[in-house]
């Protein structure tokens, strides 16, 4: 897991954040363009910021992404805020279409977690 960057919009829209498949038990809407996915990861960057929500990028290495290309992405949510007087935390996963079944999430869950 890492930070999202700029650069992950393609992938995570292309993999997940537009594709109804994968979002149907999330609770939002697909993103209709990359545009709105580089939106989403803005705000999510001002959350991290604010301390109001953290998000991280899946991303699973390669040799043309040594870095990790965005295969998904994992968020903790308080329920309440402020969020350092929160005791609730909302974890929150998506992972594109073709990675499911590999333990991916639930390694990156688990370190999440640890």
């Amino acid at each position: 897991m890492r930070e999202p960057r700029p650069a992950d919009a393609p992938a995570l829209f292309e993999g997940a954040l537009g594709q109804p498949e994968v979002l149907r038990w999330v609770g939002f809407k697909p993103h209709t363009d990359v545009q709105q996915t580089r939106r989403q990861l803005d705000f999510e960057a001002h959350r991290w910021l604010r301390g109001s929500g953290w998000l991280w990028v899946l991303g699973l290495r390669t040799p043309q992404a040594p870095d990790g290309e965005a295969v998904g992405q994992v968020e903790l949510t308080p329920l309440s805020q402020p969020a350092a007087q929160a005791f609730h935390l909302r974890l929150g996963y998506v992972l594109a279409q073709g990675h499911g079944g590999q333990g991916l999430m639930s390694e990156a869950v688990s370190a999440l977690l640890a």
